[in-house]
């Protein structure tokens, strides 16, 4: 078996805003920092790992209650003008971990977006390129 997962901790300081996997450090943490607009870093824990190994301690650490379902990070407005209206409980049918947040554009169009891309969300009225919002 090849072990080429990583599992790691993203931080804020000492804090762990995201707890995941990935085979590739470096961008993964580029992607995390862009993502959340702040400038954090990545921790490995322990050893590289087999993808299966580290699937398990992904889900144990969301049993666990560890943030591994997008940021804890406050949104206020992401670059395109939505802001953060609330958090739903709503499962994200487009990733496997993401709940559904509202989000508000500046024209007042309410958009269900996943928690993982809301920083990154457009309004889908107000620009028929975005991504459609979640059902």
């Amino acid at each position: 078996m090849i072990r080429d997962t990583y599992k790691y901790h993203f931080k804020l300081g000492n804090r762990i805003v995201h707890t995941g996997i990935t085979n590739d450090l470096v961008s993964r943490e580029a992607r995390h920092r862009r993502g959340s607009g702040v400038n954090g870093h990545i921790e490995q824990v322990g050893r590289r790992t087999t993808r299966a190994a580290a699937l398990e301690w992904e889900r144990q650490q969301r049993e666990l209650g560890k943030p591994t379902e997008g940021y804890t990070v406050a949104m206020t407005r992401n670059p395109n003008g939505l802001v953060l209206v609330r958090k739903t409980n709503d499962r994200s049918s487009t990733h496997p971990f993401a709940l559904v947040w509202v989000l508000k554009c500046p024209e007042g169009h309410r958009v269900r977006a996943n928690s993982c891309d809301a920083h990154i969300r457009r309004c889908p009225t107000c620009d028929p390129t975005a991504r459609p919002e979640e059902p």
